[in-house]
């Protein structure tokens, strides 16, 4: 699993780098609230969160969010 607070730093600065809102990039399947929780390293994220936020992202920049 990926360093947690290198990945919500990253997390965050592609977010903002990309213009997309904390509700834009959680969509359907994922809580806002807990969107600022990983960005701050309070929470570690799921494998299942991180596919989610990668697919989100892909679709609204054709870009990914965390590698990329």
């Amino acid at each position: 699993m990926r360093e947690q607070p290198v990945l919500g730093r990253r997390l965050r600065q592609r977010r903002t780098e990309r213009g997309l809102t904390l509700a834009a990039l959680a969509g359907e399947g994922m809580s806002t609230g807990y969107l600022p929780r990983l960005e701050s390293g309070a929470r570690q994220p799921t494998e299942r969160a991180i596919a989610h936020l990668e697919d989100v992202s892909r679709r609204m920049t054709s870009q990914s969010l965390i590698d990329g």
